[in-house]
C-alpha cells in the first residue's frame, strides 16, 4: 500500500514534467516558424504596397500630364489669345468648352483670369469659392507645377499663361485642375491600378474620397487621426484589414496622402492556424493530464515510459517511434490526440514550406524581370549615346525646345554658326535667333504647323550673337511621347549663305544685263528722236536757205532760220557731249580741272543762261545769297554743268506759276547746295528709273518733255567725282528736292564755318 502511494506521487510528477517539455518544445517550434513566416509575408506585403504607391503616383502623373498637355495646347492657340485680349469672355468659355470637350469629364475646375488676375469666366464644373481659389493661385502664376488650393474643397490645380501670339504678350491665365473631395473616379483609378481592396484619398489629414464609396475613413478616429499612424509602413487594422499610408507629392505645394487597404488573409490565416494548433495542444495536454491523474493507480510507469518515448520522438524529430496501445483506453485516446497534434504540426510545416517556396519563386521571377529590364536599358543607353554623338557632331545646326519655345539642347554646330556659348542659350527663348527681316507671318505659320504635329520647312534668315545674319534651310518638327502627346520641338538649320549669295549675284547680274539691254533700247529710241529732230531742223532750214525759197539771202525769214539752225546744232552738241562725258566717266578717263572760285560767280553765270527758260515757263526762281560763303575748289565748267542740269530739270517739270528755290550753306558735313521745286514729282520707282542712264519716268516718244535721260545720272557722277554726295527726295504732285554736299576738304578759308548758313 505504501509502495502504491509512492508511485502515485512519482507518476504525476514524471507525467507533469513530460507534458511540460512536450508543450514547451512544440510551442517554441510553432512560434518560431510562425514568426519567420509572418516576417516574410510582412516584407512581401510592404514591397507590394510600395509598388502600389509607385503605380498610384505614376497613374496620377499620367493623368496630370495628359491634362497639362491638352490645356497647354489649347492655351497656345492664337484664337484664345485674341479672345482674351479682346475681352470676349462668353465666347472664350464656349471656345474652351469645345476645345476641351474630350477631357471635360476629367477637369473639375477651369477658370479664366484676365491680365489683372480677376476671375472673368468659369468653363468647368461648378466649384464653391472660385474667387478664393483664384486668390490662392495668384502667388503661383510663375510656378510650372501642380499645387493644392481651396478651403472647403481641396483641389489640385495648375496655371498656364494665355499668350497673344502677335506680340508674345501674356493677356491672361487659365487655372485648371481636379477636385479631390468626393472624386470617386480618381479613387477607383488608383484602386484599379494598384489592385487594393480599398483606397482612400486625404489632404492635410482630411478625408476626401474612397473606393469603394464610404462617407468616412476608418483611420480618422477621435483619438488622433492620421498623425497617430506611421507613414510608408504596414498597419494592422481590426481583425481582417491591413493598411499603408503613402504620401504622393506633386510639388512643394501639392501633397496628397493615399491609404491602401486590403483584407489580411495572409496574416490572419497564419495566426488562426497557429492559434488552432496551440489550442489543440493545450486541450490535449489538459485532457491527458486529467486522464492520467484519474487512472494513475491503474497504469503509471510503463504507459508513461511508452508515451514519453513517443512524445520525445515527435519533439526531437528523430526516428519515428510507433505508438503502442495500452490496456487503458484513456492512454490510447491520449496517444491518438498526440498523434493528431503531430499531424497538424506536420501540415503546418508543410503549409509554411509551400508559402516559402511560393515567395522564393516570385522573388526569382522578379529578379529575372529586373535583369531583363537592366539589359534593355543598357542597350537603350548605348543607342542613345550613339544618337547623341551623331547629333552633337552633325554638320547641321540642331537645337531642341520645349512647348514654350525655350531652348533645352544645342549641338556644337549651333555654337559655331551663331557664335553663342551653350550657357548663353540654354533656358532662353529661341526667338533670340529671329531676324527682324523675316515677316511675323512666317513664324506664325511655323507654330501653327508644328502644333498640328506636322514638319515645317522654309528658307529664313538667322540672327547671330553679333547681330550678323546667315541664310538657313530650316526644318522644325514636333517630338511626341508614347501616348502621342507633343512634348518638344527639334529644329535643324543648314547654312546656305553661300548658295544664297550666288543666287543673289546671279539675280544682280541678270538685272544688270536687263537694265543694260533696256538702256540700250531706250538709248536707240532716244537717239532716234533726239538726234533726228535737230538734224532735220538743220537740214530743212539750211536747204531752204540754199534753194533761196524766199529769194536771195537777206530775207528776214533767213535770220530766224539761222537761229533755228544754231539752236539745233547747240542742242545736238550738248547731247553728244553728255554721251561722251558718260562714256569717259564709265571708262575712268574723265579728268577734273579744279580751281578756287566763289559760288556767286557760278550762280550768276547759270542764272543768265537759265533765265530765258524760266521766263518762258512762267515759274519763279529764287537764288541764294552767296555773300560770306567761302571759296570752293571745283572744276568750274563741270560745276556749272551740274547746276544747269538741275535747274533745267526743275524748270522742265515745274508747271506755270510754280516755284524753284536754290540754297547754299556750310555745315559740319561740308558745302551744301540744294535745288527744290514744286513740280510734278516722282514716286520711288520713278526716282530709281530717273537715276538710271537713259532712263526717263515717261520714256514714250509722245512724252511732254524732251531729253535723253542722261542729265541726273551724269550730274550724280560729276558730284561723286568731286568726292561729294548726291541725294534726291521727291513726292508725286508735291515736288522734288536735290541736295549736293561737297566734302569739307574742298572748302577754302573755312574760318567761322559754323556762321555760314545762307539760303534763299
Amino acid at each position: 500500500m505504501i509502495e502504491v502511494q509512492k508511485n502515485m506521487r512519482i507518476g504525476p510528477l514524471i507525467f507533469a514534467i513530460l507534458v511540460l517539455v512536450l508543450a514547451t518544445t512544440s510551442g517554441a517550434i510553432m512560434y518560431t516558424s510562425f514568426s519567420a513566416a509572418r516576417e516574410q509575408i510582412r516584407e512581401e506585403v510592404q514591397r507590394s504596397f510600395e509598388q502600389s504607391r509607385v503605380s498610384a503616383l505614376s497613374a496620377f502623373w499620367d493623368e496630370m500630364t495628359f491634362l497639362s498637355s491638352t490645356v497647354d495646347l489649347v492655351s497656345r492657340d492664337r484664337n484664345l489669345g485674341d479672345l482674351v485680349r479682346n475681352g470676349n469672355w462668353e465666347t472664350t468659355e464656349e471656345y474652351l468648352y469645345d476645345a476641351l470637350l474630350g477631357v471635360s469629364d476629367r477637369l473639375d475646375l477651369l477658370l479664366i483670369l484676365d491680365a489683372n488676375g480677376r476671375v472673368v469666366g468659369n468653363a468647368g464644373s461648378s466649384i464653391d469659392g472660385v474667387d478664393v481659389i483664384a486668390r490662392q493661385t495668384l502667388p503661383y502664376l510663375n510656378v510650372k507645377s501642380w499645387f493644392s488650393v481651396g478651403e472647403t474643397e481641396k483641389s489640385l490645380v495648375r496655371v498656364v499663361p494665355i499668350i497673344y501670339q502677335k506680340t508674345g504678350q501674356v493677356v491672361g491665365h487659365l487655372i485648371y485642375g481636379i477636385s479631390l473631395w468626393g472624386n470617386i473616379r480618381f479613387a477607383n483609378d488608383i484602386r484599379r491600378v494598384t489592385g487594393s481592396d480599398r483606397v482612400e484619398l486625404k489632404v492635410d489629414g482630411i478625408f476626401q474620397a474612397s473606393a469603394p464609396v464610404s462617407r468616412q475613413s476608418i483611420l480618422l478616429q477621435p483619438g488622433g487621426g492620421l498623425a497617430a499612424y506611421a507613414k510608408n509602413t504596414v498597419i494592422e487594422l481590426g481583425e481582417h484589414t491591413i493598411a499603408f499610408i503613402a504620401p504622393l507629392r506633386f510639388s512643394q505645394a501639392a501633397l496628397i496622402e493615399v491609404v491602401f487597404m486590403s483584407d489580411d488573409t495572409a496574416f490572419k490565416g497564419l495566426a488562426a492556424s497557429f492559434k488552432r494548433s496551440l489550442t489543440i495542444q493545450f486541450v490535449v495536454v489538459l485532457v491527458g493530464s486529467t486522464v492520467v491523474l484519474a487512472l494513475l493507480m491503474w497504469l503509471v510507469v510503463n504507459p508513461a515510459r511508452k508515451m514519453s518515448r513517443y512524445a520525445m520522438s515527435v519533439v526531437e524529430g528523430g526516428a519515428e517511434v510507433a505508438f503502442e496501445p495500452s490496456m487503458i483506453e484513456e492512454f490510447n485516446t491520449m496517444g491518438r490526440v498526440v498523434n493528431g497534434v503531430f499531424k497538424d504540426l506536420q501540415r503546418s510545416n508543410f503549409d509554411l514550406t509551400e508559402l516559402k517556396d511560393s515567395l522564393q519563386d516570385r522573388i526569382d521571377r522578379r529578379t529575372a524581370s529586373l535583369r531583363a529590364e537592366v539589359e534593355i536599358r543598357r542597350q537603350a543607353e548605348s543607342d542613345l549615346r550613339k544618337l547623341a554623338l551623331a547629333v552633337e557632331q552633325s554638320p547641321t545646326m540642331i537645337f531642341i525646345t520645349d512647348l514654350n519655345g525655350f531652348v533645352e539642347y544645342i549641338n556644337a554646330q549651333f555654337c559655331e554658326l551663331t557664335q553663342y556659348e551653350a550657357d548663353e542659350v540654354i533656358g532662353q527663348e529661341a526667338s533670340i535667333l529671329r531676324s527682324p527681316d523675316t515677316p511675323q507671318d512666317v513664324y506664325e505659320d511655323m507654330w501653327t504647323t508644328v502644333f498640328k504635329g506636322q514638319e515645317w520647312r522654309a528658307e529664313i534668315r538667322v540672327r547671330k550673337k553679333d547681330d550678323g545674319e546667315f541664310w538657313s534651310n530650316a526644318s522644325v518638327a514636333p517630338v511626341s511621347d508614347a501616348a502621342g502627346n507633343i512634348t518638344h520641338f527639334v529644329a535643324m538649320h543648314e547654312d546656305i549663305s553661300e548658295r544664297k549669295q550666288a543666287e543673289q549675284q546671279m539675280r544682280e547680274a541678270k538685272r544688270t544685263a536687263e537694265l543694260a539691254n533696256r538702256a540700250k533700247s531706250e538709248l536707240m529710241a532716244n537717239m532716234s528722236h533726239e538726234l533726228r529732230t535737230p538734224l532735220n531742223a538743220i537740214l530743212g532750214f539750211s536747204s531752204t536757205m540754199q534753194t533761196k525759197i524766199f529769194g536771195p539771202l537777206g530775207h528776214e525769214k533767213y535770220d530766224d532760220y539761222v537761229g533755228y539752225i544754231f539752236d539745233s546744232g547747240s542742242h545736238l552738241l550738248d547731247l553728244i557731249n553728255d554721251i561722251l562725258d558718260v562714256s569717259a566717266i564709265e571708262a575712268g578717263k574723265f579728268e577734273l580741272h579744279e580751281e578756287a572760285i566763289d559760288l556767286a560767280l557760278i550762280c550768276d553765270s547759270c542764272q543768265q543762261i537759265i533765265q530765258s527758260r524760266v521766263d518762258d515757263g512762267g515759274v519763279i526762281l529764287v537764288w541764294p545769297n552767296c555773300d560770306g560763303l567761302p571759296q570752293v575748289l571745283v572744276d568750274v565748267r563741270r560745276m556749272k554743268q551740274i547746276l544747269l542740269n538741275l535747274l533745267s530739270n526743275a524748270v522742265k517739270f515745274t508747271p506755270r506759276d510754280g516755284r524753284i528755290t536754290c540754297g547754299a550753306h556750310v555745315d559740319e558735313s561740308g558745302f551744301v547746295i540744294t535745288v527744290a521745286d514744286t513740280g510734278i514729282g516722282m514716286d520711288a520707282d520713278g526716282i530709281l528709273k530717273a537715276m538710271s542712264q537713259f532712263g526717263q519716268v515717261d520714256s514714250s516718244l509722245s512724252r511732254k518733255h524732251d531729253g535723253t535721260g542722261l542729265g541726273l545720272p551724269l550730274t550724280k557722277s560729276l558730284v561723286e567725282l568731286h568726292g561729294g554726295t548726291f541725294v534726291i527726295s521727291s513726292q508725286k504732285h508735291v515736288g522734288t528736292k536735290i541736295t549736293i554736299t561737297l566734302p569739307r576738304n574742298r572748302i577754302l578759308a573755312v574760318e567761322g564755318v559754323g556762321e555760314f548758313t545762307h539760303s534763299a
